[in-house]
């Protein structure tokens, strides 16, 4: 295992409350990123992976349609590309190389190509929710191969806690649950078959009543920053021990991602933030049967 004990003492404290950042996620790209060992890169890849999902879901959207440049596409996305792995040229040509029928470089994540294979294969629109919920759903399948216990771990609470938000949202909205559950796991798979008020989780989910109890609460930008607390607060819990190995720098990297999100998040923007949230899972239960 490596030790970055000059890389995680140089790091600053951060709390979920700062209202600035002094080290950037772009900086952590450009100054710790490159000091860490290749195998140790693969991990810290998949928290920048999200912004290669975003970038490859609009580019599937947008196939045909003609641009100008790759840096015309970053500003229609209003993207960073520093917080993504791969830049639009890059994902392009993986594209087009699955589309000819080629097979892509083996830079590219396995489910990122199996995704854009389904894609060209006719299993799916791209233009429905199912398509992104496809996406997620092979990439938390990627990273329970990965060969970490706390990333692992790390991913797959993320994924409980979003499809237990969402088999809320559908409950109190009287949505199809089904359609909207991302993955296949335990948890999944409870709250997609189970009739019972908890989905028979509050047994065998440590965080289950509260999380359950933080659905309760009225105030949706409070009961947000409640959920990025209680993630914050497993990152502090199954990193404590690890004083300097990727795991502490696997955390500070997301804990970064999580201030600047709250930093840039106003009130209001917030607010609507949760409407299209609403209206997007109010759609994603019309998906025809043949795409869930």
């Amino acid at each position: 295992m490596s030790n970055y004990h000059y890389l995680v003492a140089g790091l600053a404290d951060i709390t979920i409350d700062d209202d600035k950042i002094i080290y950037s996620f772009e900086k952590f790209k450009e100054e710790v990123y490159l000091a860490v060992t290749a195998k140790d890169r693969k991990l810290i890849d998949l928290v920048y992976q999200k912004y290669d999902q975003d970038n490859l879901l609009y580019l599937l959207l947008n196939l045909d349609k003609p641009r100008t440049s790759s840096e015309d596409l970053l500003t229609d996305q209003n993207r960073s590309q520093n917080r993504a792995l791969f830049t639009i040229d890059e994902l392009t040509d993986m594209i087009s190389t699955i589309r000819s029928g080629d097979e892509p470089s083996l830079k590219y994540p396995t489910y990122m190509v199996e995704y854009v294979g389904e894609f060209f294969n006719g299993d799916f629109e791209i233009d429905t929710p199912f398509a992104k919920n496809r996406l997620l759903t092979l990439f938390y399948r990627y990273t329970q191969t990965i060969n970490n216990l706390f990333v692992k771990r790390w991913f797959e609470f993320n994924q409980d806690i979003n499809n237990i938000i969402t088999g809320y949202i559908a409950r109190n909205h009287l949505l199809d649950i089904n359609s909207m559950i991302v993955g296949d796991n335990y948890v999944a798979k409870s709250i997609s078959h189970s009739s019972a008020r908890d989905w028979g989780l509050s047994l065998e989910i440590d965080f289950f009543d509260e999380l359950s109890s933080i659905q309760e609460e009225k105030d949706l930008i409070l009961r947000e920053k409640k959920t990025d607390i209680l993630r914050w607060r497993w990152l502090d819990d199954n990193s404590f021990f690890n004083y300097f190995s990727i795991e502490r720098l696997f955390s500070f990297i997301t804990k970064i991602e999580i201030v600047e999100r709250w930093i840039s998040l106003e009130k209001d923007t917030g607010r609507q933030l949760f409407r299209s949230l609403i209206e997007s899972l109010k759609q994603e239960s019309k998906i025809p049967a043949e795409y869930r």
